[in-house]
Formats: structure tokens, C-alpha cells, sequence
């Protein structure tokens, strides 16, 4: 008996041996057709790429076509009062209607929630671990952790190449298959250095510039930014790293062109809303943005294929980058309420993330700035100083509060006489510049009733002057504007000592235009 079990368990393993030998046989067979199938794919792929790109070539070899530059317009300087207003001692608190002209955008889509609008860089439970601090004033926020300083597209990547963009190391695939020659910028020369470096490995390097884009949340122009430095990293500040960018932006599917400009090559960039500070030309009907270059009367531009991209860039930001972090000089803001009782609170902004915003084309899509919202910095080091003071009262008691914190926390200067030209400030720039005008206190404001108390917030604009209005959830008294989901009291962040639903006198019969957030 035990014998010819003993037989049974010798055949039955044999034949598992067997099976697990088929099976083994069967994955190498399935895993080889896959690898031949993502192989086929690719190299299509590959031949679909050098298609294109040698009708680009092509086209670069064609004679470029001559635009006249239209020169580059700043921002209209708007004509603020030089000294900040002040709220008279006896004012008029009765209801009243205030006229609109025109509402831009739709109703908010943004969700907020009440009690705080925290992104994923603040945890949901943060004001709740941070009780004991909010009983003493001597003890600095917690500070969050910092960005990584060195980063790669994708871990285990064999990253052959290292620039440094705002405080990072960063490392992608770009190897020796990138090196071309460029021997004068006329058409000739370009298409023949375009011809060279179309054979580079522009898939792996594209795909890990994307990578980085997303995992250091650059906008659209974030991203020129990033590619401009590995440009001139690898080639150096020189028309070869101009075309570099241009293959680049290309590929990515961008709305890209490239032009000669007094012997040198220059970027051409379409971009979705008006952007200042820039010389354009007009192609087409849309306006090409010119990058890389001093003013001149006349440029040179490439007609490229139809087959060109068509995505537009946009200077808007979805959230605030993740860069790593530098400090800057810390700002103090310091308020007394009625009682006498001070409060201060300082924040240390991120010196890379001052950069990044200095970079961007300025643009009055006021709605731009409000929703990037503040870092985590900044809201590491101020919410809960700011929760403290707001926790337990009404809504409107509350945004009384963040009102007078921002007319006497911040100091008051028209952008003329702190720039020279009309400057627009994220949240976090108001705590890096000495001075803020209307607009950067509305900016400010709107982003603090969203984040901390959960309220809807429009900007009210007028020609000289940039103000906010607020829905409540409870009542309200005051000034207002009736807008199609409800009435939106006055909050005035420039005007000194107002409160909800007060506005300066001037502007009592004057119609606004409302911007919804």
C-alpha cells in the first residue's frame, strides 16, 4: 500500500513539474508577444515622430515669413488714491443695492468647506493637533516639511543628466544623442540642426520633464521655466538652447513657434488670455507672445506644418508649486483690536516661490491669483493664529476680523510708487513686498473667508479701484450686490476701519463689474 502511494506522489509531482513547466513555456510565449507588440508599437510610434518631424524640417528650410513686432504693453497703471482711505466716524449702515454693470464667470466650482479649505500639503486634522499651541503666543507654528531638493521624473531611473531649477537638482534622461551642431540661425542652418537633434531620445527626456511638471506643480509657464534650464545647462545661453526648447514644446503639442529676431532665435508662444509686458505678432488671428529677446521692429517666423500643435499656454495655476524651500526674510504683521489687545504673526515666505511668481507675464484674470491660494508655508504660520481669533464667532463677526487685519496688518502704496508699473501680488507676495494696494488686499481676503470660514467671495472692480464682496450664511446688514445665488455684502480690505457691508461714499452709485472666483 504504501508503495504504490509513494508511486502516486512520485507521478502526481511529475506531472505538476510538467504543467508548471507548460504554464512557465506559455508566460515566455504570452511575455515575448507582448514585448514584440509594446516593440511594434513603438517603433510605429518612432516612425510617426520622424515623419513629423521632417516635415518640420522641411518647413524651417522654407524662406521665413516677415511679421512686423507689435511692442510690448504694460499693464494700465490704475489710478489709485495715494493714501489709504479712511472710514469716516459716521457712516451710513442702511441696506442698499449697489449697481453692477457686467458679472464675469459662473458660480464657484471650487467647493469649499467651511471651517477651512486646506490642500493636501496641510493635513485635515492640523488645527486640532495644534491646541496647545494656540494657548501659548511664544511658541512658533510647527514648520512643514520641506521639498524634496533633489528630484527624478521617476525613481530608478537612469537619469543621465542634472540641472537645477528654483532650489532643486533635477535629473532627467538626456544623453550624448542630444548634442547637435548649429552653425548660424538662417534656414539652412536650423533645419540641418533640427535634422540632428530630431534622432535624440525626446519620448524618455519629454516624458520625465512632464513628470517633473506635475510633481513640482508648475503651470504652463512653469514649465518654459524648466525647460529653459536644462537648455542652458546642457547647451548654454545660446540659440542652440532656443531650439532645444522649440523641439521640446513641439512634441509636448504646444501652441510653439520659433522666429529670428536681429540674428538670434527667439520663442513664439500663443497664449490663452491677454498677458503683459511682452512684444507679440499676430498670426492667424491669435496673438504670439515673444520670449527670449530685447525689443525689435521686425522678426522672421517659421510657417510651420498644420499638423503643429495646438494647446495654448496659460500663465493660471491650479495650486501653489511645490519648490523647495529657501526663506526669505520673515514679515511680522501686527494688528490691535479695540480692546487694545495685540496680535502678531510673522511669516517667512519661500524665496524660490518669490521667484517663481516674478516669472510669470502679469495679467488682470484676477480670479488667477485667488485661486492659487497660499503655500503651505504661509498657512503653516498663519492660519492657526488667525483660527484662534476667529473660532467662536458669527460669520460676519469673523470676516470683521480678517478685515481688520488686512487694512492695519499691511501697509498701504500704489503699485506706481512701489514698482513703477502695475504689479499684481499672489497671497504669498504680500507677505514678501513692503507694501500692498486694493487689489493685493482683495486678493488676500478672498482667499482667506474661502479657506477659513468657507464663504463665497467675488471681486468687485472699478476703474480704480479693486474691492471684494462676500455671501454669508446668516444675516447681514449693509451695502450689497444681488447677484443670481444671493446677495454679496461689501468687504472693503483698503478702506480703514469699514466693516461688512460698508463702501467708500465715491463709489455708492457707481456700477461694478462682479468677478466671480
Amino acid at each position: 500500500m504504501k508503495k504504490i502511494l509513494l508511486i502516486g506522489i512520485i507521478i502526481g509531482l511529475s506531472g505538476c513539474a510538467a504543467l508548471a513547466q507548460n504554464i512557465g513555456e506559455e508566460y515566455r510565449r504570452q511575455f515575448e508577444a507582448y514585448r514584440q507588440q509594446q516593440q511594434q508599437a513603438f517603433d510605429a510610434y518612432r516612425q510617426q515622430q520622424q515623419e513629423a518631424f521632417r516635415a518640420y524640417e522641411e518647413s524651417i528650410r522654407k524662406q521665413w515669413e516677415e511679421f512686423t513686432v507689435q511692442a510690448k504693453v504694460n499693464m494700465r497703471l490704475r489710478p489709485e488714491p495715494r493714501q489709504q482711505p479712511v472710514r469716516p466716524e459716521v457712516v451710513n449702515t442702511e441696506n442698499r443695492l449697489m449697481p453692477v454693470s457686467e458679472v464675469m464667470g459662473s458660480v464657484s466650482s471650487l467647493n469649499r468647506k467651511a471651517g477651512g479649505n486646506l490642500d493636501d500639503d496641510i493635513p485635515e486634522d492640523f488645527f486640532d493637533d495644534l491646541a496647545n499651541f494656540l494657548e501659548d503666543d511664544s511658541e512658533p507654528a510647527p514648520e512643514p516639511e520641506p521639498a524634496p531638493k533633489t528630484l527624478m521624473a521617476e525613481a530608478g531611473n537612469p537619469a543621465a543628466f542634472q540641472f537645477a531649477y528654483l532650489g532643486s537638482t533635477c535629473r532627467v534622461r538626456m544623453g550624448k544623442d542630444f548634442a547637435f551642431t548649429l552653425n548660424g540661425v538662417d534656414e539652412n542652418c536650423c533645419a540641418d540642426a533640427w535634422k540632428l537633434l530630431s534622432q535624440a531620445d525626446i519620448k524618455a527626456l519629454s516624458d520625465d520633464c512632464r513628470a517633473l511638471k506635475k510633481a513640482m506643480r508648475l503651470g504652463d509657464w512653469g514649465y518654459l521655466g524648466l525647460l529653459d534650464a536644462i537648455g542652458k545647462a546642457y547647451y548654454g545661453n545660446s540659440d542652440k538652447s532656443v531650439l532645444f526648447s522649440f523641439m521640446m514644446l513641439v512634441y509636448d503639442g504646444y501652441q510653439v513657434k520659433i522666429c529670428r529676431m536681429d540674428k538670434h532665435l527667439a520663442l513664439m508662444v500663443g497664449v490663452e488670455e491677454t498677458v503683459y509686458g511682452y512684444s507679440y505678432v499676430t498670426i492667424d488671428g491669435l496673438k504670439h507672445y515673444i520670449l527670449n529677446t530685447d525689443e525689435a521692429s521686425e522678426c522672421y517666423v517659421v510657417n510651420l506644418p498644420q499638423s503643429g500643435g495646438t494647446r495654448l499656454f496659460s500663465s493660471a495655476l491650479s495650486s501653489v508649486p511645490a519648490l523647495a524651500y529657501e526663506g526669505a526674510p520673515s514679515r511680522e504683521i501686527k494688528v490691535q483690536d479695540k480692546d487694545g489687545r495685540k496680535l502678531s504673526a510673522k511669516v517667512k515666505p519661500n524665496r524660490n516661490l518669490m521667484l517663481y511668481y516674478d516669472a510669470l507675464p502679469r495679467t488682470n484674470q484676477w480670479n488667477y491669483y485667488v485661486n492659487t491660494s497660499l503655500s503651505r508655508e504661509a498657512k503653516y504660520a498663519l492660519y492657526p493664529i488667525l483660527r484662534r481669533e476667529i473660532d467662536g464667532k458669527s460669520e460676519v463677526e469673523a470676516v470683521n476680523f480678517l478685515l481688520h487685519f488686512i487694512q492695519k496688518g499691511f501697509e498701504y502704496q500704489t503699485d506706481g510708487e512701489q514698482f513703477g508699473y502695475e504689479r499684481p501680488l499672489f497671497g504669498d507676495e504680500t507677505f514678501f513686498y513692503p507694501y500692498t494696494d486694493c487689489e493685493d488686499r482683495a486678493i488676500l481676503l478672498s482667499i482667506l473667508s474661502a479657506d477659513l470660514l468657507g464663504l463665497e467671495a467675488v471681486l468687485v472692480e472699478y476703474d480704480d479701484h479693486l474691492s471684494t464682496a462676500i455671501r454669508f450664511n446668516e444675516e447681514a446688514a449693509g451695502s450689497y450686490f444681488q447677484l443670481d445665488d444671493g446677495k454679496y455684502y461689501c468687504c472693503d480690505p483698503t478702506y480703514i476701519g469699514a466693516g461688512v457691508g460698508e463702501s467708500m461714499p465715491d463709489y455708492a452709485e457707481k456700477s461694478a463689474k462682479i468677478i466671480r472666483l
